[in-house]
């Protein structure tokens, strides 16, 4: 999409103002080339709208303080930045285009994990396995004894004296 500006920027293009500036009242206008992913293209609104669930997912009630308080400070500045923007309507998926840039491609493939909630690894935050293998082990333990009338004794503590081998 081609704009004028008041100031050349990194899209200006500058073959086309070097034809026309010859007059002066062109001289303080550059034709400049926006960029694709601009804040009124649509995949860019699709990206922030997926940056803004994922915030307020860890901004639920669920997550753990931790988390929460590592990334307060660029949620804030995220939030702030992109709270205002038009939202587009939630699509199911982003198209990865072989036009797009490395980093857009990456931001997106994020974005459909994220959208289709895929995680190859999930991350539990509050369960300690060894101590959950240790409760599920005694519970067995309990069930095999109740069923054989044996008695158990949970974490016992035995001394142990004696001479020590030669």
């Amino acid at each position: 999409m081609d704009r004028e500006r008041d100031s050349p920027t990194s899209g200006t293009r500058w073959e086309e103002y070097a034809r026309r500036s010859f007059s002066p009242e062109m001289m303080l206008k550059y034709p400049t080339r926006e960029n694709k992913l601009s804040k009124s293209h649509g995949e860019f609104r699709q990206l922030v709208l997926v940056l803004l669930l994922a915030i307020s997912e860890v901004q639920r009630i669920q997550t753990p303080i931790a988390v929460r308080a590592r990334y307060l400070n660029k949620i804030a500045r995220l939030s702030s930045r992109y709270e205002g923007m038009p939202k587009p309507r939630m699509c199911d998926r982003l198209v990865e285009c072989a036009s797009d840039s490395i980093i857009i491609r990456e931001a997106k493939r994020l974005a459909n994990v994220i959208l289709q909630n895929q995680r190859t690894r999930r991350r539990p935050w509050r369960v300690d396995y060894s101590a959950l293998f240790e409760h599920y082990v005694q519970h067995l333990f309990k069930e095999v004894a109740l069923k054989k009338s044996y008695a158990i004794v949970c974490n016992p503590h035995y001394s142990i004296s004696g001479r020590a081998p030669a």
